[in-house]
């Protein structure tokens, strides 16, 4: 009897909107990476992803950069060889479940806000 247990999750922030692509056969696909920064360590740690079919869609439609996401999904390693011989290998999460969290707010991330006014009776003359 074999034993089989290929499931992660992983949480983090999209690194920027993710593209909706089709396959030659038509299936959806989206690939996008996943921002995570752990607390002890000074870098984040950069997670590729790829979402198909209905998720593929929910994520285009969706997710923006900066964005808090959740996924629950499969490992999944790739090789390859290129022009020279040589042989390389990838490693992705295959999306089965995702939510999102908050949008981030750009437009606020950079504004400092004005330090209140005392009132002027509290105001030294």
């Amino acid at each position: 009897m074999s034993h089989y247990v290929n499931s992660c999750v992983i949480g983090g922030y999209l690194v920027k909107r993710p593209d909706l692509k089709e396959t030659q056969g038509g299936d959806p696909v989206c690939n996008f990476k996943v921002a995570l920064n752990p607390p002890h360590r000074d870098e984040a740690d950069y997670i590729d992803c790829v979402a198909w079919r209905e998720a593929a869609r929910s994520l285009h439609a969706y997710a923006d950069k900066g964005q808090q996401i959740t996924v629950t999904g499969e490992i999944e390693t790739q090789n390859w060889k290129d022009r020279k011989g040589t042989i390389h290998k990838s490693t992705r999460v295959v999306v089965g479940k995702f939510s999102l969290g908050t949008r981030p707010r750009t437009a606020e991330a950079h504004v400092r806000k004005p330090i209140p006014r005392l009132p002027e009776s509290r105001v030294e003359k």
